[in-house]
């Protein structure tokens, strides 16, 4: 039975050919058999009058099938006709080839093995196909054959002969064709004379991952190696061909026309084969990819110096070759690329580097990488959860660029060839790589951006690296901080400490309504000076603004000589401090908001925190207030006066512990009917901005739906008289007024002005009720004015002194 398995790949084909799906074909032929060719006479052997067949290994074959076929008539039968001859049948066991689409094509391509054995099993539509092409592609190879005896010692000639075929199939669903072909090939004219002879021995080795940045090599074993061979006096090159065994050795023999001679040009390249490859892109991940193998640098004579003639021994050992992996692989229908984890030019993995003439001895390079990363919003730490490292080796003559596989730690040890003597210098590279950065609002999104290295310790000599820490930088610095606590290193900084604290900022909760808020998920940045020497380590507040940031410091039970707390929103960014967002309520009796932009400025308008009191690493709390407002001319009834604003500030850094309570109302003028005329009365005023003047101090309050107002003040301690203004705010436009003419009359008239206050309770003196001041009896007075006065107008006199 013939077995057939392998990889199918797909290619470029015109639109009208895309449109043809093969999977649908469900029934199958297949067409196998095994090339051999004729390879002249054993020279060494007593058996010399006989030519000797031998296998056509490792060389493409291919089978096209027209697209068309699948659309046209039934066929009645399978078979075969040859152009280049016939040969015996046999069953064989090889592996399906690959496939490619090419110009109206169906390509399918393999490999004949170590025997010469090949195989395609191919669908085929329940009429058949008739146009079926197998060809091999052609090789040169010489051919030693006996002329005569001259005495008792034979006469031998060698010739360079050219191989090729190719036929053309008849297949049926089911059909087995078995085609098997002995080439004879035809002569190369122009290559006569090289009679003698010269044997190479060597090693390849091929290079595989065995793990993510794990390199290391394996015998490349049955691999076809090409001895493209260049002879003086020959202008084309002439390739021999060997096949590796399972240590990967090979043994070829060479012609030559004399030992002095030897060849002008000798290249060794592994055979171009389409080959599958496990590439790791992280810890325990893998993707195959499709490409070629090839020679990382041209074989040479063990002890030759390069040198390819005056040979003086009929064997040599070549060096090792070592084979690596081209993931760019381009054959003319299908285009390969490599991907991002795959080392760049001039990279390559540790476990890939070895010894050669020129670098004969090794060392081993130990060290730990650690790489910045982020747990959480503005929390850092050092890991590695790349497990790789990236070194640059300066050697005094080349530089190299080296990948190596790290533990879960950060731990690395790998061989590295030197020259003997020679202590090249190791530094870590630039590595790109993405970053998980933390939001503040619970959401992480990935950074792009570069590790280089920040700092490094305990390093012992240049090949033992002691730890390494790599800073990050990325493309988006947006919100984005260098110097997290965790991130911070410096050798001398061997204790640690806590610092706490809150921070507070100004915001509205209603129009006229402020208070201080804990700064929610805000970076805080905590810059400690000592010896002379300032460094910042960066943490975040939690929901209620209060932060506790380890740092590092020489001395951790000593106050520095200086210690700054500010949040994000206050640090100076190319000397200006950022703006901030605050809603802001826009208008009285309303919850309409609008964002606008504000500056708490650099530092605290007030502390909890007393130098010299409190303990040193607990701040207390920081209160940042309103600073300036962009464009505050075009703020809707912008004021820095609010209550809650006023009072924190009285409370924390006044000391004032007691608590004054202010209510009064305003009330407008209006025209009421009393008894059976029209009077002059006052009414309650609703949704009034109102500044009230306690002792000098100014609080900007709103009256509620009912026309009163109430606030606190803080006080150190409650007093018998308080001096008291209550200045209600104009009308900024006019607005309408029912007026009554006839004061015995109901005819009404709706008539336009402003009202404006009365300034009827200014700079009075008031004596508190216990705690508390009620503004009443008379109460703050609004007066209408009439844009143009209207008759009977005068008939109305308001008396301010009188609330109803």
């Amino acid at each position: 039975m013939i077995a057939t398995s392998g990889l199918l790949a797909l290619v470029g084909c015109d639109p009208e050919q895309s449109e043809l799906s093969l999977d649908s074909i469900t029934e199958k032929a297949v067409v196998s058999g095994t090339f051999v060719y004729d390879a002249g006479v054993d020279i060494s052997g007593t058996d010399y009058t006989v030519n000797k067949y031998a296998p056509v290994a490792g060389q493409k074959v291919y089978l096209e099938i027209p697209y068309s076929e699948y659309l046209g008539n039934d066929v009645s039968s399978a078979s075969m006709t040859s152009t280049t001859g016939s040969g015996g049948d046999s069953e064989t066991d090889t592996d399906t080839p690959d496939t490619k689409e090419n110009k109206g094509n169906k390509v399918y391509e393999t490999v004949t093995d170590a025997e010469g054995h090949w195989a395609f099993e191919v669908p085929v539509k329940s009429a058949g196909i008739n146009n079926v092409t197998v060809r091999m592609e052609s090789f040169r190879a010489l051919r030693s054959e006996y002329v005569k005896m001259n005495g008792a010692t034979p006469v031998f000639k060698t010739t360079l002969y050219e191989y090729s075929c190719d036929s053309t199939v008849m297949l049926k669903p089911g059909s087995v064709v078995i085609w098997d072909k002995s080439l004879t090939g035809d002569k190369v004219s122009g290559f006569d004379g090289f009679d003698e002879r010269i044997t190479l021995k060597g090693n390849v080795q091929q290079a595989y991952e065995s793990g993510y940045r794990q390199g290391a090599y394996k015998p490349a074993v049955n691999m076809t190696i090409d001895f493209e061979v260049t002879y003086e006096n020959i202008s084309e090159a002439v390739t021999f061909g060997t096949t590796t065994d399972e240590q990967g050795n090979y043994v070829i023999t060479l012609p030559l026309r004399s030992y002095e001679e030897g060849f002008k040009k000798l290249e060794i390249t592994p055979r171009e084969v389409v080959s599958s490859y496990e590439h790791f892109t992280a810890p325990g991940k893998s993707v195959q990819l499709t490409g070629k193998y090839a020679i990382e640098n041209n074989g040479s004579i063990v002890g030759g110096n390069g040198k390819m003639n005056n040979f003086t021994e009929q064997e040599y050992t070549m060096r090792t070759m070592y084979i690596t992996f081209d993931p760019e692989y381009n054959d003319g229908f299908n285009t390969t690329s490599k991907p991002a984890t795959w080392p760049e030019d001039g990279a390559t993995l540790a476990g890939w580097l070895h010894t050669d003439a020129d670098y004969p001895q090794k060392v081993t390079v130990t060290g730990k990488c650690l790489f910045a990363v982020e747990t959480g919003f503005c929390v850092g730490t050092y890991g590695n959860p790349y497990q790789e490292a990236y070194l640059n080796v300066q050697y005094s003559s080349r530089s190299k660029a080296v990948y190596v596989n790290t533990d879960a730690e950060g731990n690395f040890s790998f061989e590295l060839p030197v020259k003997n003597g020679e202590n090249p210098q190791i530094t870590i590279g630039t590595l790109k790589k993405n970053i998980t950065h933390y939001l503040n609002n619970g959401k992480t999104e990935a950074r792009v951006g570069e590790y280089s290295e920040k700092a490094s310790v305990d390093k012992v000599s240049w090949n033992e690296l002691g730890t390494v820490y790599n800073k990050f930088t990325p493309n988006n610095e947006a919100d984005w901080f260098d110097d997290l606590a965790g991130w911070v290193v410096d050798e001398n900084l061997t204790q640690k400490n806590t610092i706490t604290g809150t921070i507070y900022k100004a915001v509205e909760t209603g129009f006229r309504n402020g208070t201080y808020q804990g700064a929610a998920y805000e970076p805080v940045m905590i810059t400690i000076t000592e010896s002379g020497k300032a460094i910042s380590f960066v943490g975040a507040t939690d929901a209620n603004g209060a932060y506790s940031i380890d740092v590092r410091m020489r001395y951790a039970d000593e106050e520095p000589s200086s210690l700054v707390v500010r949040p994000a929103f206050a640090i100076p960014e190319k000397g200006e401090v950022p703006l901030s967002n605050l809603t802001h309520y826009r208008k009285p009796g309303s919850t309409s908001t609008e964002e606008i932009d504000v500056s708490y400025g650099e530092g605290p308008a007030f502390t909890s925190y007393v130098e010299g009191i409190s303990r040193w690493n607990n701040r207390g709390a920081d209160y940042y207030t309103v600073q300036s407002v962009s464009d505050e001319e075009s703020v809707s009834n912008w004021s820095r006066n609010l209550a809650g604003w006023i009072n924190d500030s009285l409370r924390v850094a006044g000391r004032c512990t007691e608590t004054l309570i202010i209510g009064g109302y305003v009330k407008r003028a209006v025209e009421k009917k009393d008894g059976m005329v029209w009077a002059p009365k006052w009414e309650n005023d609703p949704n009034r901005m109102v500044s009230v003047v306690v002792d000098g101090r100014t609080y900007d309050v709103v009256t509620s739906s009912n026309g009163q107002f109430i606030f606190h003040v803080q006080v150190s301690e409650i007093v018998p008289n308080y001096r008291i203004s209550v200045q209600p705010t104009d009308d900024p436009k006019n607005v309408s007024f029912i007026h009554y003419s006839d004061v015995t009359g109901d005819t009404q008239t709706v008539i336009t002005g402003r009202y404006k206050s009365a300034n009827n309770i200014s700079n009075r003196y008031f004596s508190p009720d216990v705690s508390s001041i009620n503004i009443i009896a008379p109460c703050a007075k609004m007066r209408f004015e009439p844009e143009i006065e209207p008759d009977g107008w005068n008939s109305y006199l308001w008396d301010v002194n009188v609330d109803d």
